[in-house]
């Protein structure tokens, strides 16, 4: 489903990246590098693959069932993870020019809950925002048993996902408010906004996630509670 949605900005990011000019233009401006990691995230992005388990193989199956259940059991009903993803937030307030709006954000993130959370919603990439990378692998091709244990671990997550949305929701608009007062537009606003939830929060949506959790089994437990 994620792919799916995400096909007509595939489509378009494609053809913009495949145009000799654009890819001329990108190429002196800012290296080949820049060009270079700008078409590896594209290829991503392109590939259905990243949001799969990334082997189906016995063994990789097997290391994938214990990584699941050891990110459940450490994470899971923990009041303390709930709880640290508040400060979280506050990271944003290092890419602000007035701190004080991250204050303003929160204020009406407060005073109206769900219309704050409703406009932070309407930028289609937060609404797709995706803590929990491992419980998306866990679903793909489960057993019914699996799925049983998958929906008590959901609940388990539950919190955690609860206070990801808040932190997240505070800092979208606390950002978009530093934005506007600089004199951006709605546009270049959000788009501002996006980039630092980007940069700062967890995510587990496999376009924002760094190349390495993107491997194979091996990087996938070395970064589990990354």
């Amino acid at each position: 489903s994620r792919y799916v949605a995400s096909s007509a900005h595939v489509k378009m990011m494609k053809k913009i990246v495949g145009n000799y000019d654009f890819r001329d233009t990108i190429g002196r401006a800012y290296g080949p590098k820049y060009l270079q990691e700008l078409v590896y995230m594209t290829d991503e992005m392109a590939n259905p693959e990243i949001y799969r388990v990334a082997s189906k193989g016995p063994v990789t199956k097997f290391f994938n069932k214990i990584r699941n259940a050891a990110t459940s059991a450490f994470l899971a009903f923990n009041h303390k993870s709930f709880l640290l993803q508040m400060p979280s937030a506050l990271l944003v307030t290092g890419y602000m020019k007035d701190p004080r709006n991250f204050a303003k954000g929160l204020a009406e993130a407060v005073a109206k809950p769900m219309e704050t959370y409703r406009f932070v919603t309407e930028d289609p990439q937060m609404n797709e925002r995706y803590l929990d990378r491992s419980f998306m692998e866990a679903e793909a091709n489960a057993t019914d048993r699996e799925k049983l244990v998958n929906k008590i671990r959901e609940v388990g997550f539950a919190g955690f996902r609860a206070f990801d949305t808040i932190a997240v929701t505070v800092a979208y608009r606390g950002l978009y408010l530093d934005a506007i007062a600089q004199g951006m537009s709605e546009a270049e606003a959000r788009d501002t906004a996006r980039d630092v939830i980007t940069r700062t929060q967890p995510s587990g949506h496999p376009k924002d996630l760094p190349r390495i959790m993107k491997g194979g089994e091996v990087s996938r437990w070395l970064t589990m509670f990354g």
